[in-house]
């Protein structure tokens, strides 16, 4: 895994969706399976991989999704066996609560590790669900006719398939979510703080004090 002097910054303009917008109580329910290709990966120089952290960066933003991540959330790591950066990392992989995937071999036996892997677990499901994979390959992975159609195989089956650089998770800025009173259907959208944070709101607006009194 190579290594730079640091994560490149990523604000929240941005910041676009991963999966279509939904409003279906029943979608927002669905698993959501995280795949990290770690084997291209760029380690920031003298920090390491703070993993609790990264973990938090992605329940928050599969959370800005508007979807469920209690107990529906799991992050899988693909690294090479051969890689000694990744073997020295397994345990603490395992004690931040990812499940860790080696593969053996060049990208290609990466890629078909990672596709055996997924075919298994979306058939094991028996109903749709979210993919996510997080690669440094994203632009190559998405020209590649073989993931091609795996993903047009898993979307006919009802999932959701998207794609991304780690670091646009990663750096991104946390938003600050304010719920709705129960029994309100308003509509979750995207803001801007004052302050540049990326924040949840929603529409129509809670009624802070009283309304006026009706012209007589």
């Amino acid at each position: 895994m190579p290594r730079n002097e640091s994560y490149p910054r990523t604000t929240c303009e941005t910041y676009r969706r991963l999966f279509p917008w939904t409003s279906s109580k029943t979608d927002r329910l669905r698993k959501t399976l995280v795949i990290w290709d770690i084997e291209d990966y760029t380690i920031p120089e003298g920090e390491g991989l703070d993993l609790d952290c990264i973990k938090q960066k992605i329940e928050a933003a599969i959370k800005k999704e508007g979807f469920d991540i209690r107990m529906m959330l799991t992050i899988w790591v693909f690294g090479g066996a051969e890689n000694s950066s990744f073997v020295e990392l397994k345990a603490k992989f395992w004690d931040a609560g990812f499940r860790v995937h080696p593969f053996e071999g060049d990208k290609l036996g990466r890629f078909n590790t990672m596709f055996a892997d997924v075919a298994i677990w979306s058939f094991s499901l028996g109903e749709p669900a979210n993919l996510l994979i997080l690669s440094e390959e994203k632009e190559n992975m998405e020209h590649d006719l073989k993931f091609c159609r795996f993903r047009q195989a898993l979307e006919n089956k009802g999932f959701t398939v998207a794609s991304e650089h780690p670091d646009i998770l990663f750096n991104q800025e946390t938003a600050v979510e304010e719920e709705p009173p129960q029994g309100l259907n308003r509509v979750p959208y995207y803001d801007v703080a004052s302050d540049g944070s990326l924040t949840i709101a929603y529409w129509p607006p809670i009624q802070t004090s009283d309304p006026p009194e009706p012209y007589p």
